[in-house]
């Protein structure tokens, strides 16, 4: 990779130069994207490949952890990302049961695109065919 997406519109505001964490992948020091970007990464890389790996997904939800949801739904709406966020949200919810502050569980829960996008999501994730193939 030498980018972080195919699509040079998306993730535009977030990159390895700016505000940025260092975390140690064994003995070694490797710096990395700050949490709340990286979250949003997650996220546009997961609807990007139409979450067809649940790993993904777990692997968003476990970063999210303790988080506050709103601060980064808010985030990543500022970088024009709410709908990769807002699916990765609602899939958290319904396979991880990761509990949403509710004015913005009950405003994603209305967005009927969303909705679609979650379909498409669940259908990916449970397909024996990979995203390139269908």
């Amino acid at each position: 990779h030498w980018r972080l997406t195919r699509n040079r519109a998306l993730l535009t505001g977030i990159s390895l130069g700016g505000a940025g964490q260092v975390v140690p992948v064994g003995e070694v020091p490797v710096r990395t994207l700050a949490r709340r970007d990286l979250l949003i990464y997650l996220a546009t890389h997961g609807a990007v490949h139409c979450w067809s790996r649940l790993k993904w997904l777990a692997d968003f939800d476990a970063l999210l952890g303790d988080g506050d949801v709103d601060e980064l739904y808010r985030h990543a709406f500022e970088a024009g990302l709410e709908r990769p966020m807002g699916q990765a949200l609602l899939l958290a919810e319904e396979l991880f049961s990761r509990a949403l502050p509710g004015a913005l569980a009950a405003s994603l829960h209305r967005d009927r695109g969303l909705g679609r996008l979650v379909r498409l999501a669940r259908h990916m994730m449970s397909s024996l065919e990979e995203p390139h193939e269908m």
